[in-house]
């Protein structure tokens, strides 16, 4: 009877264990899709003109005394703002982007420590000009540095809303990723019947050439006597080139899908 008991045990663990074995095989099962998959990747590039451009310009100043400085780049900007007003450039359009004032140092190697030499500040504006005033450009950077700034750079071409033209590119490229596929399914003796899975990565917008920098050589250096006007731009700013519009941005998408096949 006991030997009876232990052989019913037996097979009922026995059991356990291969129900056990089997839902995890379904659950292995399941977890794959028992379609077959084929996966392409496509790309695509659309170019669009811009309608935003956004320039970096200000005044920097070293001073032996903090206000000094500080009133030296306070009047220069007031008289950028001045100036650009001047052109039509509404005030929202400029914005201060970064603002600093603290010691100018410079390490000795002599000595070998670090020594101050007065004291810095800048004060960086942000301007804005929509498509319409491009024509402005070459005239806000001329009018910017006949008002006393020592700083001009990081000239931004972008896109005010790139919802469409990126939409346009996303589905250029997921066309070319199902031409892509319906080749390959048909060589193989297939035919696409549903997508599986999606993935997308964008780029841009983006142009060829860098941004326009320059910076104009109109800082008076620590030591100088700060007494009487703030020096104006000198005849060679240093300012070179003029900066030119872009024909286009281009916008690019990538996308891999993944299709069931039959």
């Amino acid at each position: 009877m006991t030997d009876g008991t232990g052989r019913i045990v037996v097979i009922v663990l026995a059991l356990a264990v291969l129900a056990a074995l089997v839902d995890g095989a379904i659950v292995r099962h399941q977890q794959w899709p028992r379609e077959r998959l084929l996966t392409a990747s496509g790309s695509a590039q659309v170019e669009v003109e811009p309608d935003v451009a956004t320039i970096s310009l200000g005044v920097k100043a070293t001073r032996d005394t903090p206000k000094l400085a500080a009133d030296r780049v306070r009047q220069g900007v007031a008289d950028i703002k001045a100036a650009l007003t001047g052109l039509g450039v509404a005030e929202d359009a400029v914005e201060t982007s970064e603002l600093y004032l603290g010691e100018a140092q410079q390490y000795n190697y002599e000595t070998g420590r670090t020594e101050v030499l007065g004291y810095k500040a800048y004060h960086w504006l942000r301007v804005t000009l929509r498509n319409q005033d491009f024509g402005k450009l070459a005239d806000v950077i001329d009018a910017a540095v006949a008002a006393g700034a020592t700083r001009l750079g990081d000239l931004q071409f972008d896109l005010d809303d790139d919802t469409t033209v990126k939409a346009q590119a996303l589905a250029e490229a997921t066309a070319a990723a199902r031409q892509k596929a319906e080749a390959m399914a048909q060589a193989s003796g297939a035919r696409i019947v549903g997508v599986y899975r999606v993935s997308q990565s964008w780029g841009g917008p983006y142009y060829g050439r860098g941004a326009y920098e320059a910076e104009a050589a109109m800082e008076m250096p620590a030591g100088v006597p700060a007494e009487g006007p703030p020096p104006g731009p000198p005849a060679d700013a240093g300012i070179v080139g003029e900066p030119e519009v872009p024909g286009a941005l281009r916008v690019s998408a990538q996308v891999d899908v993944t299709f069931v096949i039959h």
